[in-house]
């Protein structure tokens, strides 16, 4: 610890006798040691060394050191000489942390997904669903050339090449699924994506330019569900089967998943990173802002269809079959948008 500046991380909540971030709570019951905490808390700016730090709060340094340990091995703090850049590893611990919180946020819907699940909701929103998951993935075009100009060098532009070259027709997929359900491709290619769906393309078209980095940091977010494949099959199978759609919609929804598994999308991030032993403060705090902030749009954009195709007429007559109805608790739709 000699010679660091530990420094506090974003999104922590304290309240009486507690502080939490990324999952992890401190419980500290002892007033007087609650108030020595919150002292610590704001010593840790990233100026000043654990050194001035013990002087200033008149503790003794191991004993400065060993809290000091235990708040970096919680997520709380990081303690490095200076923090002009970020080294890789660390970012990674960081943003590993996060990543699971981010999916939970934006699939946190129970009304959604275990409504579809448990065959409460209408099939017209997971129709819906696939609709605009259709209109996204067609937007491809829109974003991801601009993050092969904004790609440092040629292994960067290759690699976002190699994901433009197989993600942009995958929008048929969602296509021809919604075709099955009675939905006209002439009606499809007429549609209107909803606002929330242009949101996030407009949104990725702005991340594009803040580097490769940044803009793979959102896509492997973005892909992450495809690390928990079996569920979402789980998640297509029973919702198609409660719900009486045809097979060709849950095999096409599932020949996505797949291709996109089988591509490795979500281990660009990890390809592009082994060049970098170390990350510039700025492009760390660009990826965590862009997440953040994807995570949030992403929840408005399914509560979005929710509410939209939630009273809309679909085409596709369902025999909705009541007695099919079981227990089965479904644990998160992981749905990959």
């Amino acid at each position: 610890m000699e010679g660091s500046k530990p420094l506090l991380l974003p999104h922590i909540t304290l309240s009486t006798h507690t502080a939490s971030r990324a999952g992890v709570l401190l419980t500290i019951a002892d007033l007087g040691e609650w108030d020595r905490f919150n002292r610590l808390l704001e010593c840790c700016d990233g100026k000043h060394t654990t050194e001035q730090i013990a002087t200033t709060l008149s503790l003794d340094i191991s004993t400065l050191n060993n809290t000091l340990n235990s708040l970096e091995e919680a997520g709380f703090i990081w303690c490095l000489p200076d923090y002009h850049a970020i080294p890789t590893s660390l970012f990674l611990q960081e943003f590993n942390r996060w990543l699971p919180i981010w999916v939970h946020q934006m699939y946190d819907q129970p009304m959604i997904w275990q409504g579809l699940y448990e065959g409460n909701e209408p099939a017209s929103i997971m129709i819906g669903w696939a609709q605009e998951n259709m209109h996204y993935t067609r937007s491809v075009m829109a974003h991801m050339p601009l993050a092969v100009q904004y790609a440092n060098t040629a292994k960067e532009r290759q690699i976002q090449l190699r994901h433009l070259s197989e993600e942009w027709d995958h929008y048929r997929l969602f296509m021809t699924a919604c075709q099955s359900t009675g939905v006209s491709e002439e009606s499809l290619n007429q549609s209107r994506p909803l606002a929330s769906t242009l949101n996030i393309t407009l949104f990725m078209r702005s991340v594009a330019p803040l580097g490769t980095l940044v803009y793979n940091a959102c896509e492997a977010l973005l892909e992450a569900t495809t690390d928990n494949g079996r569920t979402v099959v789980d998640f297509y199978q029973t919702v198609g089967q409660r719900h009486n759609l045809p097979q060709t919609f849950t095999d096409e929804l599932v020949h996505h998943l797949m291709v996109d598994k089988e591509f490795g999308h979500i281990d660009i991030f990890a390809q592009l990173l082994e060049d970098y032993p170390m990350l510039p403060a700025s492009t760390v705090a660009s990826i965590f802002s862009s997440c953040h902030r994807l995570a949030e749009w992403f929840e408005i954009w399914n509560d979005d269809i929710y509410q939209h195709y939630r009273q809309s007429d679909s085409p596709y007559s369902v025999n909705h079959n009541t007695s099919q109805k079981t227990s089965h608790q479904h644990q998160s739709s992981g749905v990959d948008g």
